[in-house]
């Protein structure tokens, strides 16, 4: 398991990041949704087993759309962090891929247990940012690689 996933995990485990006052637990089944696009909350989530798949909502015209998944996520990822920082609206779906285990974090409570712990309040925060970038970059080298293609599928490539 990777040191990053580890981490996240470990903060559970923490006497004084207490199960029931900080975070609960819950199941899903395969194919239910966690969290719809649209949709306000500050919690975000830690996954003990099982696997996500994080989807969009495209559209590709007025009458119709679809709903490609962008990655997937398994034991000891975080999703839907950004909830904490901002008041913002859910930007992706995620849904369960195969039966799932989750930490529900409370982002209004993990903010205050940031607050009263600032060592491991550190350390948690620059983990979630170095995920953002990571996901932020593989973002950017999908987004690249489709610009380049609708250029050439446009032939706009025989025009530069």
């Amino acid at each position: 398991m990777q040191k990053e996933t580890q981490l996240f995990l470990n903060l559970l485990d923490l006497p004084e990041f207490r199960e029931g006052d900080y975070w609960y637990r819950k199941r899903y089944v395969e194919g239910q949704t966690i969290i719809e696009e649209g949709d306000q909350s500050n919690n975000f989530f830690i996954i003990l087993d099982g696997i996500v798949r994080v989807v969009g909502n495209v559209m590709i015209d007025q009458n119709s759309h679809i709903k490609p998944g962008f990655c997937e996520l398994s034991r000891g990822e975080v999703f839907g962090e950004f909830a904490i920082f901002d008041d913002n609206p859910r930007s992706a779906s995620v849904v369960a891929v195969s039966p799932c285990e989750l930490a529900v974090i409370r982002g209004d409570h993990f903010l205050h247990y940031l607050d009263e712990h600032p060592q491991t309040g550190y350390k948690l925060l620059k983990e979630m940012l170095y995920t953002a970038i990571g996901r932020l970059r593989r973002t950017n080298a999908k987004l690249f690689s489709l610009f380049a293609w609708g250029l050439r599928a446009h032939r706009i490539t025989d025009h530069l």
